[in-house]
């Protein structure tokens, strides 16, 4: 079971717990682009308007390591950074409920072993590939992975199993797997 708490811009969080997953939507062109991408990866079976309104209003995701904390995949790599940093933007924090100790630990234990690890570029390509071509290409270097990659593979530790591999999970997919919609 899970809780999902929405903060609009200017709201902040207070009170996030170890584990918990954060849904962004940041602004510009980049996260535009990374919208359109996951407008073209839903998942079979799951109709497009309903995919592109209810799931494709998040582009970024993260892990919270404690309080404030959150591990996240940036430009410069795996970094830690203050949940208190997107006040200015649309986020949710999804909170599982019930989930055993020893699982939100592993969370919360994978998120921080990426630490200082390069971004994922590659995975980059690969989806602008699938985007393009409806095929499922996983491109990935050691352990250089985004956003989607790093959140997807530490909420594996937990009780995620995707559709499809990490390396092709889009914010988009996180949102889908925990029914989060963006509510503008």
């Amino acid at each position: 079971m899970r809780t999902v708490r929405y903060f609009p811009a200017g709201q902040h969080c207070q009170d996030a717990l170890p584990g918990d997953l954060v849904l962004v939507r940041h602004t510009g062109l980049v996260a535009a682009a990374i919208r359109f991408v996951e407008r073209l990866r839903r998942p079979r079976g799951v109709l497009g308007r309903f995919w592109d309104e209810y799931y494709c209003g998040w582009n970024h995701a993260a892990i919270v390591i404690d309080g404030d904390r959150i591990s996240e995949e940036a430009s410069r790599g795996d970094v830690f950074t203050l949940l208190s940093t997107y006040v200015a933007l649309d986020y949710a924090v999804v909170h599982f409920d019930g989930r055993p100790q020893d699982q939100t630990d592993n969370v919360v234990k994978f998120a921080k072993s990426l630490l200082g690890s390069d971004y994922g570029y590659l995975t980059f390509v690969a989806d602008l590939f699938n985007a393009c071509t409806g095929m499922e290409l996983s491109l990935g270097w050691h352990d250089h992975m985004v956003c989607s990659t790093a959140s997807c593979r530490a909420l594996e530790r937990g009780d995620l199993i995707p559709d499809r591999s990490p390396y092709s999970v889009t914010p988009a997919h996180l949102a889908w797997y925990y029914d989060v919609p963006y509510q503008p």
